[in-house]
């Protein structure tokens, strides 16, 4: 009973059937790893529907490379930059391990996956590494991360205006200032 997701091959071969429901970013990296939403759990299977984790959220994050998630309740746009009401992320393994926690809005992994984003509060992005340290304050909400992941670019809202953009390295340190004078 529920809905039935299906994993088929490149010539149309079914694979494997999962009782519920993909969800968005349902595959980690290399396409080993699925997240499937079911009775208000994510499980995680491997490509034979064999289930190696669950995670009491509806919603899963892979890390670039594969080897991590961040696991958190909410809605399906995690970069809704305002969105800061006590929302709370975990970060596992894959084999279900939790890592570490971390609040705020949760945005994703830089490119090279070493770094994690989230907003714990108004104009404050917070990084992590992938041990779950904090390690960067920056100020301002989150607008993204260079190609390579090494820079980070926050900008401040005052009174309903853009009033600073910055741009940092991934450890915290300001490269640039531009300011709306």
């Amino acid at each position: 009973t529920g809905d039935v997701s299906r994993l088929y091959d490149l010539s149309g071969n079914e694979i494997a059937q999962f009782l519920g429901e993909f969800r968005k970013g349902a595959f980690g990296q290399n396409d080993q790893r699925i997240a499937i939403y079911f009775q208000g759990k994510t499980h995680l299977y491997d490509l034979t529907a064999n289930v190696f984790s669950r995670f009491r959220f509806n919603n899963v994050v892979f890390s670039p490379a594969g080897d991590r998630i961040v696991a958190y309740s909410g809605g399906e746009n995690i970069y809704h930059p305002y969105d800061l009401a006590g929302n709370q992320n975990y970060l596992y393994d894959l084999a279900g391990n939790l890592i570490a926690e971390f609040p705020g809005t949760f945005y994703g992994f830089s490119s090279d996956g070493q770094r994690l984003v989230a907003s714990s509060e108004e104009n404050i992005t917070r990084l992590y590494d992938v041990s779950g340290n904090e390690v960067a304050e920056i100020p301002g909400y989150f607008d993204g991360f260079s190609d390579n992941g090494q820079q980070v670019l926050s900008f401040t809202i005052s009174e309903g205006r853009l009033e600073n953009t910055y741009l940092h390295d991934i450890n915290g340190n300001q490269i640039k200032l531009w300011t709306d004078d």
